[in-house]
């Protein structure tokens, strides 16, 4: 038997079936916020303003494909997830066991080791959304491809946090889930000077996937 796909879980519907439990308070997530150490350069600040001033100035006129294509492509290229053996994936699936049951879901973007395939296992998801109301709830969608990474990584006795990103339009969210807890940072606005802490914090992302030879994704339904 199937579950529903990932575009129809709530976070709550999450928590409660994998036993999850949303903290506010994780060491984890704490360290991660810490960014003094991440630098951004003259010519990624210039671009970075000229981002931050498109989503301020055309943002709330945008659907999602503009979204993707004149903001978040953009950002994501500046922060470049090329690394090593890793690349990016656009349009890969995950699967989550519940059971005997199986949910599954598209990861929009995801950097994996690979060539043409990626493999196992996954890092860090992302999922984006135009506006609140426009989707059923993609904090639950990112929580359930979380899990589903999880499963993966413990699948090859690969037992790590997984840190995801969402966004509501101009609002970034940073969430991470460590064995069976969960939270979520405080929200960023990209139409403000936040937009340099939100590439700080994608770039410290990948600077983990360096470090511990892992593996980012960045997710949308």
């Amino acid at each position: 038997m199937a579950l529903k796909s990932f575009e129809y879980w709530k976070r709550q519907e999450v928590q409660e079936a994998f036993g999850l439990q949303r903290v506010f308070d994780l060491p984890l997530m704490a360290d991660f916020m810490k960014m003094d150490d991440i630098d951004i350069s003259a010519s990624e600040k210039k671009e970075l303003e000229a981002l931050r001033s498109e989503i301020d100035r055309y943002g709330t006129d945008w659907n999602e494909a503009a979204l993707k294509f004149l903001f978040l492509g953009p950002l994501v290229r500046l922060v470049n997830f090329h690394i090593g053996v890793y690349n990016p994936f656009l349009e890969y699936s995950l699967t989550v066991q519940l059971g005997d049951d199986s949910a599954s879901g598209k990861v929009d973007f995801m950097v994996a080791r690979g060539e043409q395939i990626p493999s196992a296992p996954y890092f860090c998801l992302q999922e984006h959304k135009p506006e609140e109301g426009t989707s059923n709830d993609p904090y639950g969608q990112l929580l359930i491809a979380m899990v589903a990474a999880q499963q993966a990584n413990q699948k090859i006795d690969f037992n790590i946090p997984v840190y995801g990103m969402y966004n509501l339009g101009n609002i970034f969210y940073f969430v991470i889930l460590e064995g069976k807890s969960f939270m979520r940072s405080e929200p960023l606005a990209a139409s403000t000077n936040e937009i340099f802490s939100i590439f700080k914090l994608m770039r410290k992302s990948k600077r983990i996937v360096q470090a511990k030879g892992i593996v980012t994704i960045q997710n949308r339904e």
